[in-house]
């Protein structure tokens, strides 16, 4: 983890002398980035193969014109665990798109929380993204808890907490979000290192 947050650092300092006066917001940015990998449980390895699911994934729900038209779906990977969050007009439609995302290499396990319903507006999609917000300002509050080892999902109202975490940790921020206003429930789809 060190030599992760010693990379960016390295980084920024590089970065500086390219960029010249957008330096302190690029090294205010990067500051936080480098933070959040610092203190992430995951192995490096483990991050890049997360990134590439969700790009993998998301392109082959995607490139399927039936599921582009009739459904709206979302993928977020944390340590090979892949949560669906979204909307699909029919179960059919929900099964054919775990069925696109299920064999993508390293994925261990996918978490369907597909909802059977038309596609939330843009305006709950707006809310979601609020939640969010406020429930990571929240966790940030919480002593003892490293809130960038958690990742926070909002869909129609239900918060998705992904993480590698103690039980403590998974408790206390669950117990946060459960006071944040517009929160409908709380979903934990942690890995506990306890």
């Amino acid at each position: 983890m060190h030599s992760r947050l010693l990379a960016a650092v390295s980084l920024i300092s590089t970065m500086g002398t390219l960029v010249g006066c957008a330096t302190p917001v690029l090294v205010a940015g990067a500051a936080v980035g480098a933070a959040s990998v610092a203190a992430d449980r995951r192995t490096t390895a483990a991050m890049v193969d997360d990134q590439t699911i969700e790009l993998k994934a998301q392109s082959a729900l995607n490139d399927d014109s039936n599921l582009a038209d009739n459904a709206r779906v979302s993928v977020t990977s944390f340590n090979g665990v892949l949560l669906l969050t979204g909307q699909a007009s029919t179960p059919a439609l929900r099964e054919q798109a775990i069925t696109k995302v299920r064999g993508i290499a390293k994925v261990r396990q996918i978490h369907d929380a597909i909802e059977i319903a038309p596609p939330i507006s843009a305006k709950q999609q707006s809310t979601d993204t609020w939640i969010t917000t406020r429930v990571k300002s929240e966790l940030l509050s919480v002593d003892g808890l490293e809130a960038a080892r958690i990742k926070v999902v909002t869909e129609n109202n239900v918060v998705y907490l992904m993480g590698l975490v103690t039980r403590a940790e998974g408790d206390s921020a669950a117990r946060t979000v459960q006071k944040v206003e517009g929160v409908k429930r709380i979903v934990t789809v942690f890995e506990y290192t306890d």
